[in-house]
């Protein structure tokens, strides 16, 4: 009698499976990233802190006294944040003395005693980029736990809102994902996702519009009917309304084919209400908030009223200056986007970035070999929505943060191009098709990197901030 045959297990699916490895790999590092990463030490966190708990007290805009915008909130919060963004770097150069946390976690909150308290420049963003933190640091404020728990709480619910949408994105993902894995998990991007940044709704909330948009271009199954035309709409709203800076993205939508539209003699009219909807929260946002703006910080010589004119007069001497700071700071950006930048400090050391940088560009070059072409057109829509936006983003940080006439843009930072940098790129997407076997190795080259570089950068971190 013939033995019976024992079927050979079946090969992992990476790609069926790659949104469920992103978020195995993503899960417990950004749990380390939301307790380890020194408190209120992500570039402007203690003043979106400022921002969250007063939307968490149902105040969606803030008040202008004098030259400062904000709104009475618990003295707590102020000495908390004193003792890691002055006090840890005056007496002990950043380094966080042993039992500090501790000491801190036992500050108590005194909701009632209250102190008016500024924050410029993240008073005018609406709730919109804030929903999960401020729903993690209202649950805190009924517990009625300490100011620095509540920033834990807050980035909790924030890192997991923005881990959940971006594991829709890759599941929705047709082509290009460890290339669209290496850039939101950098050490840079997961720095941002696990704090009390707004950065974290934007990011996520941009890549899944990418997604989506790439999905009905090129995916083989589903049309853009209405459930999907209505999620596209809310995310362009969200977009505008977390970054103003990036109301372009919305107009990828025009990647779609015109036959993938249920509505196929609609096509127009419903590209146009997902691009417009944005744009129109966004203006009637701005009409709400625009008497409560006041400057960030007072900087002797930033003018953005004389800026807003400098572009106007000189259009093309301002287009000679974005150029001539793009090819000239273009790889600093990179560094900065790739290896963490807090408080002008990049974590990685060079190799990582350029390993990283190296992976990156490879796993956006090559295909699968039975994967459908990426289009001319999609490319050249693509790059001209993600150039146009680094465009805004650098006229925006021009006005308010740089001298009138100045020919640099030191306040550029590398976090900026997470949400648009895979559509910058994209005219290179595809250029030289791979099997499937090769493709699966560049897939888990990506993983390995992304994990090793969050991981290092973690370590440098903790040893930066934590070891005396």
């Amino acid at each position: 009698m013939a033995s019976d045959e024992i079927a050979a297990p079946a090969a992992f699916d990476l790609e069926r499976h790659f949104h469920l490895v992103f978020l195995a790999l993503a899960l417990p590092i950004g749990l380390c990233y939301v307790f380890l990463s020194a408190p209120f030490n992500v570039p402007d966190e203690h003043t979106h802190f400022f921002r969250v708990y007063h939307l968490s007290e149902g105040k969606l805009i803030a008040e202008k006294r004098g030259d400062a915008t904000g709104a009475p909130l618990p003295a707590s919060l102020g000495e908390s944040t004193f003792i890691y963004t002055q006090a840890i770097w005056q007496k002990h150069d950043g380094k966080i003395p042993p039992g500090l946390i501790n000491a801190t976690l036992s500050i108590p909150l005194s909701p009632r005693d209250t102190v008016f308290t500024a924050f410029s420049n993240t008073a005018l963003y609406p709730i919109v980029p804030y929903i999960p933190h401020t729903l993690g640091v209202g649950i805190g404020r009924v517990l009625n736990v300490s100011p620095l728990h509540l920033l834990y709480i807050g980035r909790l619910f924030s890192f997991l809102t923005a881990l959940v949408l971006l594991t829709f994105a890759f599941r929705l993902l047709p082509v290009l994902k460890p290339f669209f894995m290496l850039v939101v998990l950098t050490p840079t991007s997961m720095y941002q996702l696990a704090s009390l940044s707004a950065d974290s709704t934007t990011i996520a909330a941009s890549i899944l519009f990418i997604a989506m948009a790439l999905r009905f271009a090129y995916g083989k199954d589903g049309e853009l009917g209405w459930k999907s035309f209505g999620i596209l709409l809310v995310l362009s709203i969200v977009i505008s309304l977390s970054k103003s800076a990036y109301f372009l993205l919305p107009l990828l939508i025009f990647i779609v084919p015109r036959a993938k539209f249920s509505r196929e003699n609609l096509h127009l009219p419903l590209r146009l209400a997902v691009v417009l909807s944005g744009w129109f929260a966004l203006m009637i946002w701005a009409s709400m908030v625009g008497d409560i703006y006041s400057p960030a910080y007072s900087l002797e010589q930033i003018d953005p009223e004389g800026a807003k004119n400098f572009i106007l007069e000189s259009p093309f001497r301002f287009l000679w200056i974005l150029i001539a700071v793009t090819a000239r700071d273009f790889w600093y950006w990179i560094e900065l986007f790739i290896g963490i930048q807090e408080w002008d400090i990049i974590v990685l050391p060079l190799w990582n970035i350029i390993l990283y940088a190296g992976l990156l560009l490879a796993s956006l070059v090559v295909i699968k070999r039975d994967a459908a072409a990426i289009e001319a057109k999609t490319k050249w829509i693509g790059a001209l929505v993600g150039w146009a936006t680094l465009g805004v983003v650098m006229t925006a940080v021009y006005i308010s943060w740089m001298p009138v006439g100045s020919l640099d843009l030191n306040a550029m930072q590398g976090r900026y191009l997470v949400p648009f940098l895979p559509l910058m790129l994209i005219p290179f997407a595809g250029l030289v098709r791979i099997s499937r076997e090769m493709h699966s190795y560049v897939s888990y080259a990506a993983f390995t990197l992304a994990a090793g570089s969050l991981l290092h950068a973690l370590i440098l971190n903790y040893l930066r901030y934590y070891t005396m």
